[in-house]
């Protein structure tokens, strides 16, 4: 088992992603950056049987972010193993994004 916190990345069409975790006792904080302008965009939380939960913070013209599809299906992977509770940011940004490059980080 690798040692916290830990850094995860992967790179598709020019772009990358990372996926920093950090333990804090028992609970895991996990911060996704990535594309060409990271920022935090979503937060979401998990907790025991508590259903998983996300505030998406507002981006521009009345938009709110859209991390969240990532850091949810995080949520979902890891909730049954959690020891703790936990916090994922999310903030990936690809200006003009295409489909081709979209797939890569599936």
């Amino acid at each position: 088992m690798k040692k916290l916190p830990v850094i995860f990345s992967t790179s598709a069409e020019g772009y990358s992603i990372h996926a920093e975790i950090k333990s804090i006792g028992p609970d895991l904080l996990i911060m996704i950056t990535g594309g060409d302008t990271p920022h935090i965009g979503t937060v979401t939380t998990i907790s025991g049987e508590v259903e998983v939960k996300t505030i998406l913070f507002p981006s521009y013209q009345g938009r709110f972010h859209k991390d969240h599809l990532v850091a949810e299906k995080i949520a979902d992977s890891i909730k049954s193993y959690l020891p703790g509770n936990c916090v994922i940011t999310a903030g990936v940004h690809v200006e003009q994004i295409t489909k081709k490059a979209n797939r890569g980080f599936h």
